[in-house]
C-alpha cells in the first residue's frame, strides 16, 4: 500500500502515485471499451440537465434550474481540459475542448427545441434575464469554484463538487441562450453566451494552476511538458482577459442599477413625497438606461427635471455616468372620505389659501415658451428668434406675445385648474406662422397649471401634453 510523498506541494502534502493515479481516472477514460459507454452516460446527463433546466428558466424556477445544474455533467470536461494541460496531453486536451463545444451546442439546440414547444410567452421570464447580465463577480466566482473543484478533486476527504456545479452556471447560460434565440432576442443570447464562456476559461484556468500547486503532474512530466504547459496557461489567461473587455461593459450598466437602488429610497421618496404622489411600478431599461416610474396622485407628474436633476448628481458623485432618461405615466387618483366634518369645522378660506399662494406665483411675471411635449417622446422647441410669453396679470388678464405681435386674452382660475379663452377672431388675425397657430391652439387646451421658483408648466387637456415656460 503506497503513502503520501515526503515532498510537500503548495497547497498540502504533495499526491502518492496511487492518489495520483485516482485523481486522473476521475478525469479521463482510460480504455476503448470504455468510452462508448462513458459518451452515453455524458449524452444522457446533458439532454435531462438541459430539460430540466429549459422548462425551469421558461416556469421562472429557480429551484428546477438548481437541481438542473447538479445533474448537469459539464463540469468534467472543464476539470479534464485543465488536468490534460497540467500532465502535457495535447491530444486529451482537445478531446476536452470539443467536448465541451459539442455539449455546449447541443444544450442550446435543445433549449432551443424546448422553446419552440412551450406555449406562447409575452415576456421573457426573469430567471433567463438573469443569465444576460455578467459582470467581474461572475468573473472572480468561476476563478473561486474552479480553484475548490480541482482541489476537491485531489482530497477524497472533501466532497464539494456538487457545490461547485451550484455556484458556477454552465448549463443555464446555454439554456437561455437557446431560449432568447427563440424570442429573437439575439443582443441578450449573445450575452448569456458570454457568461458560459467566462465560467468555462476562468474554471479551467484556476483548476490548472490547483492542478499544478497540489501536485497532480509528476516532477519529471512537468519538466518535460513546461513548454506546453505555460503556452496553455497563458492562453487562458489571455483569453480571461478578452473576456474582461465586454465584462467592463455590462458591469457599468448593472451598476448603474445598483446605485440608482441604493439612493432611490431617499432621494426618490423626497420627491414623490413633494409632489403627492405614490409610486406604483418602477423599471429600469438597463440596455438604453430609462428609468420607467409609474405614478398616481391627485395632479399628474409633469416637473420630472428635479428628480433628474438629484439622481444625476448622485450618479456622477460616486464617479458613474449620470446620463440616463426618466419617463414616467400617472394614473389619477382622487382621495374621498365620508361622513363630510360637521357644518363650520371648515371654512372656506382654510380650503383655498394654499391655492391663492400658488396663483400668486403665477401673476405677473413674464413666462417665456420653451418647449412642449405632446403624448408620447414627441417635444416642440421654441424657434431661437422669436420669443412666445404669457403673462397672467390681476383680473384675468393675459398678454400672449406670438411672432406677429401681443394679444389681449383672459383667463380664469377654478379651484385646482385654470381655463385661457383667447377670442378666435384675433387669434385669426394673428396666425402667421404654424408655430403661432401651435401656440394658441395649446394654450386653449390647457386644464391646469404647476408653478416651480422660475418655471411654469401648463397641462394639456386628456393627457395630451405640457407647455413648459421660464419666468424672464
Amino acid at each position: 500500500m503506497s503513502t503520501r510523498a515526503e515532498r510537500g506541494s503548495l497547497l498540502g502534502v504533495e499526491l502518492s502515485e496511487e492518489e495520483r493515479t485516482a485523481v486522473l481516472e476521475n478525469l479521463f477514460v482510460f480504455g476503448k471499451e470504455n468510452e462508448a459507454p462513458f459518451l452515453r452516460r455524458m449524452g444522457v446527463l446533458l439532454f435531462l440537465s438541459t430539460v430540466i433546466a429549459s422548462c425551469g428558466l421558461l416556469a421562472n424556477s429557480a429551484e428546477v434550474v438548481i437541481g438542473a445544474m447538479l445533474i448537469a455533467p459539464m463540469m468534467r470536461p472543464v476539470m479534464s481540459s485543465a488536468g490534460a494541460i497540467v500532465m502535457g496531453w495535447p491530444d486529451r486536451l482537445t478531446g476536452a475542448l470539443l467536448m465541451v463545444l459539442g455539449m455546449a451546442v447541443a444544450s442550446t439546440s435543445i433549449a432551443v427545441v424546448v422553446a419552440l414547444l412551450a406555449p406562447d410567452m409575452v415576456q421573457i421570464p426573469e430567471q433567463v434575464l438573469r443569465r444576460t447580465e455578467p459582470t467581474y463577480f461572475d468573473l472572480v466566482i468561476a476563478l473561486a469554484a474552479g480553484a475548490g473543484g480541482a482541489y476537491t478533486m485531489t482530497r477524497k476527504e472533501t466532497s464539494a463538487i456538487p457545490g461547485v456545479a451550484m455556484a458556477v452556471s454552465l448549463m443555464p447560460p446555454l439554456a437561455s441562450c437557446g431560449i432568447l434565440l427563440v424570442f429573437v432576442e439575439y443582443d441578450l443570447a449573445f450575452r448569456a453566451f458570454i457568461l458560459f464562456t467566462t465560467n468555462f476559461f476562468a474554471m479551467t484556468l484556476a483548476a490548472t494552476v490547483v492542478f499544478l500547486m497540489t501536485g497532480v503532474t509528476p516532477g519529471h512530466k512537468r519538466r518535460e511538458s513546461a513548454r506546453f504547459i505555460g503556452t496553455q496557461i497563458g492562453f487562458f489567461l489571455l483569453m480571461v482577459l478578452v473576456i474582461s473587455v465586454p465584462l467592463y461593459y455590462y458591469s457599468q450598466k448593472v451598476w448603474f442599477d445598483d446605485d440608482y437602488e441604493a439612493a432611490r429610497s431617499d432621494i426618490l421618496q423626497t420627491w414623490l413625497l413633494e409632489n403627492s404622489q405614490t409610486l406604483v411600478d418602477l423599471n429600469i431599461d438597463r440596455e438604453n438606461k430609462i428609468l420607467g416610474l409609474t405614478l398616481t396622485g391627485p395632479k399628474p407628474p409633469i416637473w420630472l427635471q428635479d428628480l433628474h436633476t438629484d439622481l444625476e448628481r448622485y450618479q456622477r458623485s460616486i464617479g458613474r455616468d449620470g446620463e440616463f432618461t426618466i419617463q414616467s405615466s400617472w394614473i389619477r387618483s382622487v382621495e374621498l372620505s365620508w361622513p363630510p366634518p360637521a357644518e363650520g369645522e371648515v371654512e372656506a378660506t382654510e380650503l383655498f389659501e394654499e391655492e391663492r399662494l400658488t396663483q400668486r406665483l403665477l401673476l405677473g411675471k413674464i413666462w417665456t415658451w420653451q418647449r412642449t411635449q405632446y403624448a408620447g417622446q414627441v417635444w416642440m422647441a421654441n424657434t431661437p428668434d422669436t420669443a412666445y410669453t404669457a403673462q397672467f396679470l390681476e383680473r384675468g388678464a393675459l398678454k400672449v406675445a406670438l411672432s406677429c405681435g401681443e394679444l389681449d386674452s383672459v383667463y380664469s382660475f377654478s379651484f385646482g385648474a385654470i381655463d385661457i379663452n383667447i377670442e378666435p377672431v384675433l387669434a385669426a388675425s394673428c396666425l402667421t406662422s404654424d408655430f403661432d397657430s401651435m401656440f394658441l391652439t395649446d394654450l386653449h387646451r390647457v386644464v391646469d397649471y404647476q408653478v416651480f421658483e422660475d418655471a411654469l408648466v401648463l397641462e394639456l387637456g386628456n393627457g395630451s401634453g405640457a407647455m413648459f415656460f421660464t419666468a424672464n
